[in-house]
């Protein structure tokens, strides 16, 4: 009985301890709340918009009354929304009751904002009343356009002054000229730079005794603006003219020629014909025919040359203005032993898939007179078909694709495949083979050496190969095309401009030869490439 009545006597005096502190926790809760209560939001207005440009503004607010109530800061808040806030741009600029000003910059041009004044207390966030405004649109660049000077028959110098900037930046600038009053940038134009202030321009590649018209422009993103036009008119030249390819090279002889393309206002064209020598740059100083007056296109046989020497031989064409050339080609005379056998007589081969070559005798050699382009070993087995450029990289076995996985591709250039299919050994047709460096080496001696011989091989005219197709003669028939080729490790390059066929010889390490064709030279090339390239391929009979 004492134990449970000391018991009950505790109890009694923790209850009464317990209710105590609830007591004072709630007086001091109301207290706290009642103090938080007086503190009231502020009062402010947003100041009308002002200074508006394309990208900047000038407001601010009025803090009419604080209640005695510390402002902890206060500004602008700026979008392109209604009601903007402080979770928006804002500007940081008032701390204390009364006017402040607030500026807004990097805003875009031609566009509506919405603003707010806020002022920040312990109260919390109070916001103004919202308006709005509209930044400046950007104008086009004021310009002008310098007079045009140094004209010759072919360029002429002019430039021009951009002014103003219209409040954007200038992205572009020059001169805009062609043969019709007021012309644009869709015309010939040069192009000088950024920004404001004067610049020249140097036009090129002009008619002779043509009028053009010339003008400024300059563009930002209002849009391109124009300068004053002025109109100048070039001066006479020489004459124009083109040389044509070189062919039928014998030890002592070759053809060539040339078409007069203009006299330039110069005048008639009193004498034409070809100028050749050992040097670079021939003129008719040195060694020439001479196939008379006129514009048209002729014929010129190079004769008394020396064998197994390399000329270089250009078109020209005069009149009363002076003496215009052609573009220059180089050649190499044969060997006074190899003797021109005229057309060429093609046979016929087939490989496993059924598709049917044409061949060419060379010497002692016979060749494929197209590219291969058979997608099975010669034995039936079927050589791999690879798209992916990271999966070819990495293939360790043989495999072919056609240039930029277009398949109209097969039937002009052929296939394109790795080396390992070439080191089968069993790619060509039974009876043939892929040539080695030896056998390409051969080929190219009995063209008269690596320097020509490759004009020799190309397929002429510029429909397969693109402009100039420097000395393509095909008089040996091997017909070469330049099927382009395909990069180990990234994708397609060269089509029309280079052929490239695999050699049977190996190289040290991760590299196999090639022999190389380039429309711009006519050199037989030896070189080396990585054996998962992809190359084309021409069989020899074994």
């Amino acid at each position: 009985m004492g134990l449970l009545h000391t018991t009950n006597l505790i109890m009694k005096l923790s209850l009464k301890s317990f209710y105590h502190s609830f007591f004072i926790f709630f007086v001091v809760f109301l207290i706290e709340s009642c103090k938080k209560d007086e503190l009231t939001p502020v009062l402010l207005t947003t100041a009308e918009p002002a200074e508006i440009t394309q990208t900047s503004v000038v407001s601010g607010g009025n803090i009419k009354s604080d209640e005695g109530t510390e402002i902890i800061v206060a500004g602008v808040c700026y979008s392109t929304s209604v009601n903007p806030s402080v979770k928006n741009k804002h500007t940081n600029d008032g701390r204390s009751a009364g006017s402040f000003t607030s500026s807004l910059t990097g805003l875009t041009p031609n566009t509506k904002y919405y603003i707010r004044a806020y002022a920040y207390t312990a109260a919390g966030t109070s916001y103004g009343n919202e308006l709005s405004f509209t930044t400046s649109q950007i104008a086009v660049a004021t310009l002008t356009t310098a007079e045009v000077t140094s004209i010759t028959a072919n360029s002429a110098i002019s430039g021009g002054n951009i002014t103003g900037d219209g409040g954007g930046l200038v992205t572009g600038r020059g001169v805009c000229w062609g043969i019709s009053p007021n012309p644009t940038i869709e015309d010939n134009k040069t192009e000088d730079g950024q920004g404001t202030g004067s610049f020249t321009s140097y036009m090129s590649d002009l008619q002779p005794v043509t009028i053009y018209y010339v003008r400024t422009y300059a563009t930002n993103s209002a849009g391109t603006s124009y300068g004053s036009e002025i109109s100048f008119k070039t001066l006479a030249s020489a004459p124009v003219v083109t040389t044509a390819d070189v062919s039928l090279i014998t030890a002592f002889t070759a053809k060539s020629g040339g078409t007069v393309l203009s006299d330039c206002g110069g005048g008639a064209i009193t004498a034409k014909g070809v100028c050749w020598g050992i040097l670079e740059n021939p003129t008719t100083d040195d060694a020439k025919t001479d196939e008379g007056a006129g514009m048209d296109t002729f014929t010129s046989i190079l004769a008394d040359l020396k064998p197994n020497t390399t000329y270089y031989v250009r078109a020209y064409a005069t009149n009363i203005t002076g003496t215009g050339y052609g573009n220059q080609f180089n050649f190499t005379t044969r060997s006074d032993t190899i003797v021109f056998n005229g057309d060429i007589e093609y046979e016929n081969m087939k490989d496993i898939d059924g598709n049917i070559y044409k061949t060419v005798q060379a010497g002692t050699q016979t060749w494929m007179a197209e590219n291969l382009r058979t997608t099975h070993f010669n034995d039936g087995t079927p050589i791999s078909y690879i798209e992916d450029n990271l999966f070819w990289d990495v293939n360790a076995t043989g495999a072919f694709c056609y240039y930029d996985n277009d398949f109209s591709n097969k039937y002009l250039y052929g296939a394109l495949y790795n080396w390992q299919t070439v080191n089968t050994g069993s790619l060509c047709p039974a009876g043939w083979h892929v040539p080695s460096d030896q056998e390409w080496k051969i080929l190219s001696d009995f063209l008269g050496g690596v320097q020509g011989a490759g004009g020799m091989m190309k397929e002429t005219g510029i429909i397969h190969w693109s402009i100039p197709n420097t000395g393509a003669t095909n008089e040996t028939g091997f017909t070469a095309l330049p099927g382009g080729y395909r990069l180990h490790d990234s994708g397609y390059y060269s089509i029309k401009n280079e052929g490239y066929w695999w050699s049977a010889t190996g190289n040290p390490g991760e590299f196999a030869s090639y022999c190389s064709l380039s429309g711009i030279d006519q050199i037989m090339k030896a070189l080396s490439g990585n054996r998962n390239n992809g190359y084309s391929v021409r069989c020899v009979k074994d």
